[in-house]
This record gives C-alpha cells, structure tokens and sequence, in this order.
C-alpha cells in the first residue's frame, strides 16, 4: 500500500532514547558545570576578602589591646580572638595562594 507507514522497530526506538539520553545528560551536566564553576568563582572572591577581613579586624583588635594595657585597661578577651583571627588568615591566605599558585619555595643548596 502507498502511504503506509510501517511503526518503528524496537531498535530505532532505543537508539533515539539514547541519543536523547545523551544529549540530555550532557546538556545538564554543562548547565551543572556552568553553576559550579560560578559558585567557585564567588566563594573564591569571598575567601579572599574574609582573609583580608580578618587581617584587617587582627590588626585593629591587636593595636586597641596594646593601646589599652597602655592605659590600664586591658582587653582580656583581645589575645584569644587575636588567635582565632590568625588561624583564620593562615588558612585561608594559604589556600588562596595554592590556587593562585603563588606559594613560595626556598631552595637550599648543600655541600
């Protein structure tokens, strides 16, 4: 007969699922990728200016405890948080100088 269409078999169906199954989860692993890299992007910008927050707020704290031991009235408390700040800085200064590999090296040559 003439105009017939003749249903597609089993293994046409299963190449078409597969080719959209493909494309699909490539699509959305790009999208995914996509929204990754720019939240990577964002919580590194902000780690960064937490580090230099805080070594902002170190300073200042450090300063105000010598001013006030100065004047007899010490900031207990300033020598702890001073602490924690620093712990802080280190750890993320370092991990912001990893992935802008900019850490140091010192060679020493012997003998």
């Amino acid at each position: 007969m003439f105009g017939a269409i003749s249903p597609p078999n089993k293994k046409d169906l299963l190449c078409a699922s597969a080719v959209k199954d493909l494309f699909w989860s490539s699509w959305k692993e790009g999208v995914e990728v996509l929204r990754m890299g720019k939240l990577y992007e964002f919580i590194c910008k902000n780690e960064i200016f937490a580090a230099q927050c805080a070594l902002g707020i170190l300073s200042l704290l450090v300063f105000a405890a010598a001013v006030g031991r100065f004047l007899y009235y010490p900031l207990n408390w300033a020598m702890d948080v001073a602490t924690f700040l620093f712990a802080w800085t280190v750890f993320l200064g370092a991990d912001a100088a990893m992935r802008l590999d900019r850490l140091f090296c010192i060679e020493v040559i012997t003998g």
